[in-house]
C-alpha cells in the first residue's frame, strides 16, 4: 500500500530518446548516468532504465499514460549513426527551461522526486519550476 501511495505522489514526466521514442510516466530517479521511469500502459506499469546518453529531452508535465503497447526493447530501430551514440564533450552543459521561459545552464547530475540536481554553483532546482531539460548535444 505504501509503495503504491509513493508512486502516486510522483509527478508526471515524459522522456524522449534520441531515436524519438517517448515514454510518459513518473521519472523515479536519475543516478550513475541512468534514468528510471515507470510508465503506465493499458496492460499495466512497466519500469524502464534508460541511459542518459540515449535521452534527448526530459519534460515535467501532466502526461502519465501511454497509448499503445510498451516497446519490446529500448533502442529498437536503426542506429542514429554507425556505431555508438556520440557522447557530448565534457565541457558541454545541459539546459534547464524554467516556468516563464527562463533558461539556465546546468550540468545535470541527478533527479529525484523533489529536485533537479546540477553540478557546481548552479545548484538544485525544484521540479515544480522546471518544465524541461534539454540534454547537451541536442540544442
Amino acid at each position: 500500500m505504501l509503495a503504491a501511495l509513493g508512486l502516486s505522489l510522483l509527478r508526471a514526466d515524459t522522456i524522449t530518446t534520441r531515436d524519438h521514442l517517448s515514454f510518459n510516466g513518473s521519472l523515479i530517479k536519475m543516478a550513475s548516468d541512468e534514468i528510471t521511469i515507470v510508465a503506465r500502459y493499458a496492460s499495466g506499469e512497466k519500469r524502464f532504465p534508460i541511459e542518459k546518453t540515449d535521452v534527448e529531452i526530459i519534460e515535467f508535465n501532466g502526461t502519465t499514460f501511454n497509448s499503445g503497447a510498451p516497446p519490446r526493447a529500448i533502442g529498437i530501430g536503426p542506429p542514429l549513426k554507425a556505431g555508438k551514440t556520440p557522447v557530448s564533450p565534457p565541457e558541454a552543459t545541459d539546459t534547464i527551461v524554467l516556468r516563464g521561459a527562463q533558461r539556465r545552464a546546468c550540468k545535470l547530475i541527478g533527479i529525484d522526486q523533489q529536485l533537479v540536481h546540477c553540478a557546481g554553483k548552479e545548484g538544485d532546482y525544484s521540479r515544480r519550476i522546471v518544465l524541461r531539460i534539454i540534454l547537451a548535444g541536442v540544442q
